[in-house]
């Protein structure tokens, strides 16, 4: 395993500086911040698509399902003929990862 030195200054009336050893995998809580080394979760994400039935499919990303239906939303929006008006949420479909 490999061994990750990590310096911190901790700032309260007067700023000290800690030397923190951390093995992979390992996480210490400092001042009420939790300091991970190596491995993090996977972050989930969620990809949504609004199918219209004038110009096509258009999707949009996000980290939440609500980010990823309003990037959907404006992709249809911006590049759409006419005025978007056919870019609704009811017809919205998303997956997550």
């Amino acid at each position: 395993m490999k061994t990750f030195i990590l310096m911190i200054l901790l700032s309260t009336t007067s700023i000290a500086k800690a030397d923190i050893y951390l093995e992979e995998g390992e996480s210490v809580t400092v001042r009420g911040t939790t300091i991970s080394c190596g491995s993090v979760a996977p972050q989930t994400r969620y990809y949504c698509t609004i199918n219209s039935v004038f110009d096509g499919v258009y999707s949009g990303t996000g980290e939440t399902e609500l980010e990823a239906s309003t990037n959907a939303i404006n992709a249809c929006k911006s590049q759409s003929r006419g005025n978007g008006i056919h870019c609704q949420v009811n017809s919205i479909t998303c997956e997550s990862n």
